[in-house]
């Protein structure tokens, strides 16, 4: 079900407000975290606010990726990346990266339900790699706010955008595999 068209005002307006939070929290996230979020480990006195850090990074993960992706279960109401253009099928969201699939997925499972198929211990299949998850979000959001029609997109969020691929682009770049965001097809 594709949720109801908006009009440029409530685009620029939604935009400026929601779509701009969900974008800085997440970019201010991924900033204050490591590599892989919380590594096994014995209990620390910090434990719990990390923890709190990877979840919300995960859901506003998981919120930016619906946002550029509709899922199956989208509502009427829900907004998406293509309510921002004239038409909605101008927007041909990309295939997820298998990091993003599967972490988004885990959002849901490790976070926002309790699920008899949560992974138990601290094996290394609970580690989140942020930064790979950071670098491919990053991606699509900034192919999202290059093909946006201005006249539907509040100024801020392209420039959020902007400064935060020109603030974290060459740390992530070195970090991981080299992938420029044109190699985004």
């Amino acid at each position: 079900m594709l949720p109801n068209p908006m009009s440029p005002e409530e685009c620029v307006r939604f935009s400026r407000e929601h779509l701009a939070y969900e974008i800085e929290m997440f970019c201010k996230l991924a900033e204050t975290m490591g590599p892989f979020g919380i590594s096994p480990g014995p209990p620390d006195p910090g434990k719990t606010d990390r923890l709190a850090r990877l979840e919300s990074f995960g859901i506003h993960t998981r919120v930016l990726v619906d946002f550029l992706r509709l899922p199956p279960t989208a509502q009427p109401t829900d907004v998406w990346a293509g309510n921002f253009f004239e038409n909605y099928t101008l927007w041909q969201p990309d295939d997820l990266s298998d990091i993003l699939t599967l972490h988004c997925r885990r959002a849901g499972r490790d976070i926002a339900h309790l699920s008899r198929n949560r992974l138990y211990g601290e094996p290394d299949e609970k580690r989140w790699p942020l930064k790979a998850i950071e670098r491919d979000v990053l991606v699509l959001l900034n192919r999202f706010v290059t093909e946006a029609p201005s006249s539907r997109l509040h100024s801020s969020v392209k420039d959020l955008v902007e400064q935060h691929m020109s603030d974290r682009w060459h740390y992530l770049e070195h970090y991981l595999r080299p992938l420029k965001p044109h190699d985004h097809r």
